[in-house]
């Protein structure tokens, strides 16, 4: 081949570099416009109330913070759930204008973690236009995240979505989010774009730059469904591989499938699955010795995931779907009715709404153990700071039947006469009174309350007995009421 001349060389680079730009230019026709995104977005203000742990009763100044909010049909605006936890005031702005509008709550869907919002003023959406909702995209695809800082300055970046993953952090319900990883933090949210259509809502970012983002599919579910358009599947699965445990339960070679080793209480399983049954199929799809099936779209799958979407169509309520399960050494088929969450499976909440419920009685200051209550108390690592707590929260968060059971904690002592020698008791679950167990504050008042006995023995777990009498109860409760300047002795919900 013949020696390239310099002219030439720098001819080519030209020529290339181009043809380069031609490329984008051409490309560019296929994204959405910085216009159109500001358009299908908002900036929302979120300023929160705080509860002091010890001190449930004192509403402090939380924190303020921003985040991206998705303009939906309707006027109305998504937002996470838990971004608006605790909301004393929500304030709402756009690309074209500074005033800050109030908004209010329309409704919210704990178990998804989303939440719409609604303002008053009927101008403020005049010249903004939801951005069209695309197809859920596939594990692998390329696609745009895109965000906004305070001043509305565009931020993309091409990402790859890593997986599809389901998650019941926030309750029992589990929905499945897209996986990806950023070269910059979006920790405010941010939109992901399939050329110029919404393909997700990206809602979670961690320090990592890992991202997760809510599918088209649930986000039109939330438009056009009701207060709660999700239903709970309500099992959990665990792997079927060893061969000792696939003997014991007879279990061919070649016959693939998982173990049941809970039901959850007011969930669409509850009373059709039982513990130790094996799924071997959901709705025509068969279960792998790991809990998993093979989604052609999303590749390896939570079997609960096929509960829960039909491809790209989210199920809905009243939907009847077929399991096949082998139960005590035979093979059947069963029909799970979908439904919602009724909301009676947890011991131990993982959200909860405004003022935390609480006893003080005798100064002793009870609350109820919930996730709230051990991320604020303990921080994030609350697993290894709070070693009992965490165990508690692992064994005995879901209960065997539905109700209203709780763990309740003695979680400081307001020190008084009546309670002299325990002020320096702290987050300790409590066991039983006079031989009582304890399971909801309300019952522990009642006990507390009555005039007989006169004396009372309160056992924690930690193997502590407290005594104290119940003589002049109410002249030592409003002499600690009005020392402390509490607004009442109680909250219960």
């Amino acid at each position: 081949m013949k020696n390239i001349t310099a002219a030439a060389f720098f001819a080519l680079i030209i020529l290339s570099g181009n043809l380069s730009l031609s490329a984008r230019s051409a490309s560019s026709g296929d994204e959405l416009s910085d216009l159109s995104m500001k358009k299908g977005i908002v900036l929302v203000r979120i300023t929160t109330i705080h509860y002091n742990d010890l001190l449930p009763w004192r509403a402090q100044a939380g924190s303020g913070y921003t985040v991206l909010g998705l303009v939906l049909e309707g006027n109305r605006i998504l937002v996470l759930s838990s971004d608006i936890q605790n909301a004393s005031l929500i304030e709402v702005w756009k690309y074209s204008s500074y005033k800050k509008n109030i908004a209010k709550i329309e409704k919210r869907d704990n178990e998804a973690n989303l939440a719409v919002l609604s303002i008053n003023d009927p101008d403020f959406f005049k010249d903004l236009k939801p951005i069209e909702s695309g197809r859920d995209p596939h594990m692998g695809r390329v696609v745009t995240a895109s965000t906004v800082d305070n001043d509305f300055r565009v931020h993309r970046e091409d990402v790859k979505i890593t997986d599809v993953r389901g998650s019941s952090d926030f309750g029992v319900t589990t929905i499945p989010f897209l996986i990806f990883r950023t070269q910059e933090p979006f920790s405010g949210g941010g939109l992901l774009l399939c050329g110029i259509k919404l393909c997700g809502f990206i809602g979670y970012s961690n320090k990592e730059n890992r991202a997760e983002a809510v599918l088209p599919s649930i986000i039109r579910s939330v438009q056009n469904g009701s207060d709660h358009p999700f239903v709970s599947q309500g099992f959990e699965l665990e792997d079927l591989e060893d061969p000792v445990l696939r003997e014991y339960f007879k279990i061919a070679s070649d016959q693939t499938g998982a173990f049941v080793s809970r039901v959850m209480p007011g969930t669409s399983a509850y009373g059709v699955l039982e513990e130790g049954d094996i799924i071997l199929n959901i709705a025509g799809r068969d279960i792998d010795d790991r809990g998993f099936y093979n989604d052609p779209k999303f590749g390896l799958q939570k079997g609960q995931v096929l509960l829960v979407r039909d491809g790209d169509r989210i199920r809905r309520s009243g939907e009847i779907i077929p399991v096949t399960i082998f139960r005590n050494g035979r093979k059947m088929e069963v029909k799970i009715t979908l439904k919602s969450y009724e909301g009676n499976a947890e011991r131990i909440p993982t959200v909860v709404e405004g003022k935390p419920p609480y006893l003080v009685e005798s100064g002793f200051v009870f609350v109820e153990l919930s996730l709230p209550y051990l991320r604020d108390g303990y921080g994030s690592s609350w697993r290894s700071r709070a070693i009992e707590l965490s165990y508690l929260f692992d064994t005995k968060r879901i209960m065997e039947k539905p109700g209203k059971e709780r763990i309740i904690l003695l979680v400081g002592v307001l020190p008084d006469e009546v309670n002299r020698g325990y002020e320096n008791l702290r987050s300790i679950p409590v066991q039983s009174v006079n031989g009582k167990p304890i399971t909801d504050l309300k019952q522990l008042h009642d006990i507390l309350s009555a005039s007989n006995p006169k004396h009372f023995l309160m056992e924690l777990t930690s193997g502590m007995k407290i005594f104290f009498s119940s003589e002049n109860r109410e002249m030592a409760n409003k002499r600690i009421q009005d020392r402390y300047g509490l607004p009442g002795l109680s909250n219960f919900k």
